[in-house]
């Protein structure tokens, strides 16, 4: 005969009840701890939503008279005049702005397309001479040998697919030292557009300066 196993609480006795009050009990415990988050901790809320609607209200009325009243300063002499000050500045500067942009952009494709044969031919000569310092002064056809390899690699040219004015292509040729004065050249010539192009725009920022200016002394605060 098959021993009997021990009185276990847990098998022995039905556990529904206790497991329905105790889910009841954490179920209160649940509600009342949101409705003490959301309403007994924070009574607030409903002023906040209150004073939501009364300061829309209030908004409403405010955009109301300021669209009013930049209507009414935007029609005046002083405003329209300062406006076709902008205007006539900025006009004066669109054509030779358009100018020195074109120029500039050139000058941007000009040192791309250089700069593959810029690299190589600065790379090569920078190796050489830096293998030629390394070699003792009293090996004389050591120096002589790897002097002439730097001089032939001087002298090396390469193809460069140059754009010129007018969206063409012009195919040259330029050695080592070329390529150097010609990159200097970009540089520099780029540096001199983007300061004329600073002078051109200097009248008609000047101009939209003295309008912010006006506004903001005579229309202070949000905009509408």
């Amino acid at each position: 005969m098959p021993e009997l196993p021990p009185n276990d609480p847990v098998t022995s006795r039905p556990m529904a009840g206790l497991v329905l009050v105790s889910a009841f009990v954490l179920m209160l415990t649940v509600a009342w701890s949101l409705y003490d988050e959301f309403y007994g901790l924070r009574p607030w809320r409903s002023y906040q939503g209150e004073f939501s609607k009364v300061y829309s209200s209030y908004l409403e009325k405010q955009y109301q008279s300021r669209k009013t009243a930049e209507q009414k300063f935007y029609s005046t002499p002083e405003y329209l005049k300062l406006m076709a000050d902008v205007k006539t500045a900025t006009d004066a500067a669109r054509t030779m702005d358009q100018q020195i942009a074109q120029q500039v952009d050139l000058l941007d494709r000009q040192r791309t397309a250089m700069t593959e044969a810029f690299q190589t031919s600065r790379g090569l000569v920078g190796a050489l001479t830096y293998q030629l310092e390394q070699i003792d002064e009293n090996n004389k056809s050591a120096k002589e040998s790897k002097l002439k390899e730097l001089n032939a690699a001087r002298a090396e040219t390469y193809e460069v697919a140059w754009p010129v004015e007018g969206g063409k292509i012009e195919q040259k040729k330029y050695n080592y030292q070329q390529l150097n004065d010609l990159f200097t050249s970009i540089m520099t010539s780029k540096a001199r557009l983007v300061a004329q192009r600073g002078d051109v725009d200097k009248p008609a920022k000047d101009a939209q300066d003295k309008l912010n200016a006006y506004v903001k002394e005579h229309l202070p605060g949000l905009a509408s």
